[in-house]
């Protein structure tokens, strides 16, 4: 369960919420954006920073997808993860290019789309829908992506990280779609070794134990990466070295993997545990490297920065 923001910062974005966005002197944040939702049970909200230069240029920017922990919620990266204000000073001091961030809410889906369930599941049955088909993967890519840029001035440059069940989701869908995406962060993922049966969202998300899932493969970091998927894809894993066993170990897997197959990467260990703390002190250490993803492939895509 991925720790929530204060009692009296909700105060503050049910204000923000009246209003429609927060202000700052550097940057805007759009909160609780509507956007399109990849099907009936899947919600369409996310919140979207804005860099400082975006209302008085022409400029388009690169995008940066923050997707949220189990139990957590889209408020997260904004309340706990403050970052607007961090973004502004990377931004501020040459450490990140302006950018665009957007944090979609993904509920506790792990970022995939649902199995259809036995035909009973989600309370859809008998209304002529397919059951169990919660799209929490289609809501990331492509259903915000396009969003994004239909919005708002984009470059077609895109990085998408994640904490805890949002590193699974960031690397699950950046590696399924690696022409797509020019970095992925994972903090603290839940980057499982084999199929998870622990807990009944794992269940809602992969499939019953057994034959249930069989798709599982399909959706896994290590498995992917296993068969070449992050071999053009810079990716950056980290997690605090008094977390979790499953939560080191699948640190440790995947980096075996990535080395034995050449793909570029950084893995990193840091004191903590599994607290917006560690996450967000590794964000800030990657966000050197992260700036430099972002200027290569803007270069590559559009001439000199």
């Amino acid at each position: 369960m991925i720790p929530r923001a204060p009692a009296p910062w909700r105060s503050v974005v049910l204000f923000a919420m009246a209003l429609g966005f927060v202000t700052s002197a550097s940057a805007r944040m759009l909160v609780r954006q509507s956007v399109p939702a990849s099907s009936d049970s899947v919600p369409g909200i996310a919140s979207v920073y804005l860099p400082r230069d975006y209302d008085g240029t022409t400029n388009r920017y690169p995008v940066l997808v923050l997707l949220h922990g189990l139990g957590g919620s889209e408020e997260d990266w904004r309340l706990v993860g403050a970052i607007e204000a961090r973004l502004d000073r990377a931004i501020a001091t040459g450490v990140l290019p302006p950018l665009i961030a957007v944090m979609p809410e993904g509920k506790n889906g792990y970022w995939v789309d649902w199995p259809q369930v036995g035909g009973r599941s989600n309370g859809t049955a008998g209304r002529g829908k397919p059951d169990g088909l919660r799209r929490f993967g289609t809501l990331v890519d492509p259903m915000v992506t396009q969003w994004v840029d239909l919005q708002f001035r984009t470059n077609g440059v895109r990085a998408i990280a994640g904490v805890s069940m949002g590193g699974f989701g960031a690397l699950s869908i950046a590696l399924r779609n690696p022409l797509m995406w020019s970095a992925a962060l994972s903090f603290s993922g839940a980057l499982f070794t084999a199929a998870p049966t622990g807990k009944v969202v794992y269940w809602a998300a992969f499939g019953t134990p057994g034959l249930g899932q069989t798709g599982f493969p399909l959706q896994n970091p290590l498995h992917l990466a296993r068969f070449g998927q992050a071999d053009a894809i810079p990716i950056w894993l980290d997690c605090g070295q008094d977390d979790a066993p499953k939560f080191t170990r699948g640190l440790h897997r995947l980096a075996e993997v990535l080395t034995r197959r050449g793909s570029p990467h950084v893995a990193k260990l840091r004191p903590g545990g599994h607290t917006w703390a560690v996450w967000n002190s590794a964000f800030d250490d990657a966000m050197p490297w992260l700036g430099e993803q972002l200027r290569m492939a803007t270069l590559r895509r559009t001439g000199p920065y």
